[in-house]
Protein backbone atom coordinates (compact mmCIF):
# COMPACT_ATOMS: atom_id res chain seq x y z
CA UNK A 1 0.00 0.00 0.00
CA UNK A 2 1.23 3.12 -1.39
CA UNK A 3 1.68 5.61 2.30
CA UNK A 4 1.78 9.70 1.34
CA UNK A 5 3.18 11.40 4.03
CA UNK A 6 3.45 15.37 4.15
CA UNK A 7 4.31 16.72 7.62
CA UNK A 8 4.33 20.03 8.53
CA UNK A 9 6.73 20.22 11.66
CA UNK A 10 7.14 23.87 13.20
CA UNK A 11 10.03 23.89 15.23
CA UNK A 12 12.25 26.29 17.45
CA UNK A 13 15.25 25.72 15.53
CA UNK A 14 17.64 28.63 14.14
CA UNK A 15 18.57 28.11 10.77
CA UNK A 16 20.34 30.08 7.69
CA UNK A 17 17.83 28.28 5.13
CA UNK A 18 15.09 30.36 3.20
CA UNK A 19 12.17 29.11 2.81
CA UNK A 20 11.27 28.10 -0.62
CA UNK A 21 8.50 25.94 -2.79
CA UNK A 22 8.97 21.88 -2.61
CA UNK A 23 8.52 19.71 -5.58
CA UNK A 24 8.25 15.97 -3.95
CA UNK A 25 9.98 13.09 -5.53
CA UNK A 26 9.88 9.48 -4.07
CA UNK A 27 11.27 10.06 -0.39
CA UNK A 28 11.71 13.57 0.08
CA UNK A 29 12.58 15.22 3.48
CA UNK A 30 13.27 19.38 3.42
CA UNK A 31 15.29 20.80 4.69
CA UNK A 32 17.93 18.28 6.22
CA UNK A 33 19.49 18.14 9.16
CA UNK A 34 16.35 19.22 11.43
CA UNK A 35 16.03 22.67 10.06
CA UNK A 36 12.92 24.65 8.88
CA UNK A 37 12.59 26.71 6.15
CA UNK A 38 11.67 30.24 7.14
CA UNK A 39 8.07 31.66 6.51
CA UNK A 40 7.88 35.51 6.78
CA UNK A 41 5.12 37.78 6.20
CA UNK A 42 2.90 37.63 3.52
CA UNK A 43 5.37 34.75 1.80
CA UNK A 44 3.17 31.73 0.32
CA UNK A 45 4.91 28.37 -0.82
CA UNK A 46 3.99 25.64 -2.43
CA UNK A 47 4.22 21.57 -1.98
CA UNK A 48 3.65 19.52 -4.55
CA UNK A 49 3.73 15.80 -4.75
CA UNK A 50 3.32 13.40 -7.57
CA UNK A 51 2.01 9.46 -8.22
CA UNK A 52 5.63 8.34 -7.04
CA UNK A 53 5.57 9.76 -3.84
CA UNK A 54 5.82 7.98 -0.95
CA UNK A 55 6.99 9.98 1.93
CA UNK A 56 7.58 13.74 1.99
CA UNK A 57 8.21 15.65 5.17
CA UNK A 58 8.47 19.23 4.70
CA UNK A 59 9.21 21.24 7.95
CA UNK A 60 8.59 25.32 8.34
CA UNK A 61 9.04 28.03 11.29
CA UNK A 62 7.78 31.39 11.35
CA UNK A 63 10.53 33.91 10.72
CA UNK A 64 10.89 36.90 12.18
CA UNK A 65 7.79 39.18 12.57
CA UNK A 66 5.52 36.48 11.13
CA UNK A 67 2.37 35.85 13.73
CA UNK A 68 1.81 31.78 12.44
CA UNK A 69 1.65 30.05 9.46
CA UNK A 70 -1.65 28.89 7.75
CA UNK A 71 -1.68 25.62 5.55
CA UNK A 72 -4.60 25.70 2.94
CA UNK A 73 -4.82 22.68 0.60
CA UNK A 74 -6.46 24.32 -2.48
CA UNK A 75 -5.99 21.10 -5.00
CA UNK A 76 -6.29 18.33 -2.21
CA UNK A 77 -6.34 14.47 -3.79
CA UNK A 78 -5.40 12.17 -0.74
CA UNK A 79 -7.63 8.81 -1.48
CA UNK A 80 -8.49 6.66 1.70
CA UNK A 81 -10.86 4.05 2.54
CA UNK A 82 -11.52 5.40 6.07
CA UNK A 83 -11.97 9.13 5.35
CA UNK A 84 -12.96 9.77 9.23
CA UNK A 85 -9.74 8.07 10.48
CA UNK A 86 -7.39 8.44 7.40
CA UNK A 87 -6.22 4.24 8.60
CA UNK A 88 -6.21 2.82 5.20
CA UNK A 89 -4.42 4.41 2.29
CA UNK A 90 -2.87 7.83 1.92
CA UNK A 91 -2.99 10.58 4.53
CA UNK A 92 -1.48 13.76 4.78
CA UNK A 93 -0.05 14.59 8.96
CA UNK A 94 0.30 18.05 9.75
CA UNK A 95 2.36 18.68 13.46
CA UNK A 96 2.57 21.77 14.98
CA UNK A 97 4.75 22.70 18.73
CA UNK A 98 1.16 23.57 19.99
CA UNK A 99 -0.71 20.03 19.16
CA UNK A 100 0.85 16.82 21.49
CA UNK A 101 -0.52 15.02 18.22
CA UNK A 102 -0.17 15.38 14.72
CA UNK A 103 -3.69 16.41 12.82
CA UNK A 104 -4.15 13.63 10.19
CA UNK A 105 -6.01 14.76 6.99
CA UNK A 106 -7.59 12.23 3.90
CA UNK A 107 -10.81 12.21 1.50
CA UNK A 108 -12.06 15.69 1.82
CA UNK A 109 -10.84 16.43 5.07
CA UNK A 110 -8.43 19.12 4.32
CA UNK A 111 -7.38 22.19 5.11
CA UNK A 112 -9.56 24.96 3.73
CA UNK A 113 -9.38 29.07 3.41
CA UNK A 114 -11.77 29.16 6.25
CA UNK A 115 -10.11 26.39 8.06
CA UNK A 116 -6.64 25.76 7.97
CA UNK A 117 -4.01 24.08 9.88
CA UNK A 118 -2.83 26.74 11.95
CA UNK A 119 0.89 27.24 13.96
CA UNK A 120 1.14 30.68 16.37
CA UNK A 121 4.08 32.22 16.05
CA UNK A 122 7.37 33.01 17.84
Amino acid sequence: MKFFLAALGVAFVISLAQANNVNCGKSTTVPINGLTYKVGPGEKFTVKTRKMTRRCVVSYEAAQGCTGIRLRCPKFYVPNDDGDKCRKGDFMRVKTPQDSLPEVYCQKNKPTTQFPAVSAGQ
